[in-house]
């Protein structure tokens, strides 16, 4: 693999993670819609709030990956190990205990990213005939909450921002500006669905009173 710096490391990390914590919120944001909402185009509603779900997992199982040569939270560690001279706005023992720090993190995280790679690996990525033969199995080995995918994402973004610290002492959430507009378009079809309503109220009063 072509070797990375730790500023072209956090870069990549950052971007994974801000791509699935952006699709996360979209999905549960659509998923908690009104449902007044999501009768005015039920087919998207479902169909973008599991996509959202699903590509948050992805991104996430992207950021552990277990492939040699990936760029994930654990060539970070690796790297800050290797040359902690590079966290410019460290020393070497604040590197050190960032690093053990965040891999008691990541080991508390075994059991979710278990389950992320499983549906990976059978399901998201390519499908695997076991998964449709025996769905019991497969179901029991991706249990999985939104609970638990939000936490997992919460100690994600911990982890990067505080290497990311030591770096250059950037802080602050990981998010898109207007990552959130969801719930402007959210609104919106709230307003034409209850003036649709009062139409047909209306209609309604008129002919049968």
């Amino acid at each position: 693999m072509a070797k990375l710096n730790v500023k072209q490391i956090l870069e990549t990390l950052e971007g994974q993670f801000l791509y699935g914590k952006t699709y996360l919120s979209i999905g549960n944001g659509l998923r908690s819609a009104e449902l007044s909402v999501q009768a005015t185009a039920p087919t998207f509603f479902g169909l973008m709030s599991e996509g959202g779900f699903v590509m948050a997992q992805m991104c996430l199982a992207r950021l552990y990956d277990k492939h040699p040569g990936t760029v994930t939270i654990s060539l970070l560690f690796e790297e800050a190990i290797r040359n902690p001279g590079a966290f410019q706005r460290a020393d070497a023992m604040q590197v050190a205990k960032a690093v053990r720090e965040a891999r008691a993190k990541t080991a508390k995280l075994a059991g979710v990213l278990a389950a992320i790679t499983h549906r990976r690996n059978t399901w998201f990525a390519h499908v695997d005939p076991r998964a449709v033969t025996d769905p019991s199995a497969h179901r029991t080995k991706a249990e999985l909450t939104i609970d638990q995918l939000q936490h997992a994402y919460a100690e994600t973004e911990s982890i990067i921002q505080e290497f990311g610290y030591l770096f250059d002492r950037v802080i602050g959430p990981i998010r898109f500006l207007g990552g959130d507009d969801y719930k402007h378009l959210c609104k919106l079809l709230r307003k034409t669905a209850g003036g649709d309503w009062r139409k047909f109220d209306k209609a309604f009063g008129a002919q049968f009173g």
